[in-house]
C-alpha cells in the first residue's frame, strides 16, 4: 500500500479510502461480513475508512465502529453531518448548527471514538454555508470533537464557493474515468493549498455489464439504483468496456490506477461487499497504465 500526508494536517493515510456505505451499511447485508471487510482492507494497508450518518440510517458508523474498536490508534476516520435518514426512511438535509453539533456527538457514540479525523459537509447548498454553522464547525474543532473539516459535494459551484473559506481543509468529490472534466476542480482545490478526494474512484463499475447479474441481493439492490439514478451515466460507460478485457489488470484496476495517475489526488475512496473485488482494488495501488491505455481513456472522455 502506498500513503501519503495530507495537505495541511498531520494525518497519513493510505492511497485508498474505503467507503463504508451503500449496501456494506445495510441492514440486508451480513454484519459478520461487513466487519470482516474492514479487517481485511486494514490487513491489506488501509488505514483511511469514511462513512457518514444517513448510510444505512447510522448502520454504517455502527459497524466501523465495531470493526476498528481495536484498531483507533492504526486509523483515519472521516464522516458526514448534514444528510440524515427520518424515522420513516426518508433521506433528509438539515445543516443547522443545532443539528449538526447534535449529529457529531451521536456519531461519536455510534464510531465509539473520542474524536473524528475528518468531518465532511454531506452535500450543503451555497445557502447552507452560513455564519452560524461555520461558527459551529470551529467550535466542534475547538472542543477536539473533530479535527480536520471539509466538504463532500457533487455540485462544483458549492466546492469552489467553499474554497473562500479557510476553515475547510480537503474536499470529496466525483471524479473518475467518466467523469474527467473535474480535474480542473482538483487543481483549483490544489492551488488553495487543499486536499481533493475521489468520492467514486471505480466509476461504480458501470462500464462492466457483469456488475449487473443478480447473483445476489447486493446486485439487485445496485441494479435498481443504477437504473433509478445513473441511466444517462451507464450509457456513457459503454465506451468504456473494453477495460473488462484488458490483459493484465481488471476493469476496477484500470478505474482506480487512472484516478491515482493524477499526482494532485491525496485519495480514491471506493466501496465493496466482495472480498475479492477488496484484494483486486487494493492490488491496484501499484498498478500504473501504460502512456497508450492513459491517452486511450482521455480521448473517451
Amino acid at each position: 500500500m502506498k500513503y501519503t500526508k495530507i495537505k495541511n494536517t498531520d494525518l497519513k493515510v493510505s492511497k485508498l479510502m474505503y467507503g463504508c456505505s451503500s449496501f456494506w451499511a445495510r441492514k440486508q447485508f451480513s454484519d459478520k461480513m461487513a466487519i470482516n471487510l474492514v479487517h481485511q482492507a486494514i490487513g491489506g494497508g488501509v488505514n483511511f475508512f469514511d462513512t457518514g450518518p444517513s448510510y444505512g440510517a447510522g448502520l454504517g458508523e455502527e459497524r466501523l465502529g465495531r470493526a476498528i474498536s481495536n484498531h483507533r490508534s492504526d486509523v483515519v476516520i472521516s464522516t458526514k453531518a448534514g444528510t440524515f435518514v427520518s424515522e420513516k426512511g426518508k433521506i433528509y438535509h438539515d445543516f443547522s448548527s443545532t443539528k449538526v453539533l447534535k449529529s457529531v456527538e451521536e456519531s461519536l457514540k455510534r464510531l465509539q471514538i473520542d474524536y473524528i479525523d475528518i468531518l465532511f459537509l454531506h452535500g450543503p447548498r451555497l445557502e447552507h454555508i452560513n455564519d452560524d454553522l461555520l461558527n459551529s464547525l470551529a467550535k466542534l474543532r475547538e472542543k477536539g470533537k473533530v479535527r480536520y473539516l471539509g466538504v463532500n459535494s457533487f455540485q462544483n459551484d458549492v466546492i469552489l464557493h467553499c474554497l473562500n473559506y479557510q476553515i475547510f481543509q480537503g474536499y470529496m468529490f466525483e471524479y473518475n474515468l467518466l467523469n474527467q472534466e473535474n480535474e480542473t476542480l482538483i487543481d483549483a482545490v490544489d492551488a488553495k493549498g487543499n486536499f481533493s478526494i475521489s468520492a467514486t474512484s471505480v466509476a461504480r463499475a458501470l462500464f462492466n455489464p457483469k456488475t449487473f447479474v443478480p447473483f445476489h441481493l447486493s446486485s439487485i439492490w445496485y441494479i435498481l439504483r443504477t437504473l433509478r439514478y445513473q441511466r444517462e451515466l451507464y450509457n456513457k460507460s459503454r465506451n468504456f468496456r473494453f477495460l473488462n478485457s484488458l490483459p493484465n489488470m481488471s476493469g476496477a484496476q484500470a478505474a482506480i490506477a487512472f484516478v491515482l495517475n493524477n499526482p494532485k489526488l491525496t485519495s480514491a475512496a471506493f466501496g465493496t461487499t466482495n472480498l475479492k473485488h477488496l484484494s483486486e482494488n487494493i492490488g491496484a495501488v501499484d498498478m500504473e497504465l501504460d502512456e497508450v491505455l492513459l491517452n486511450r481513456i482521455k480521448d473517451l472522455a
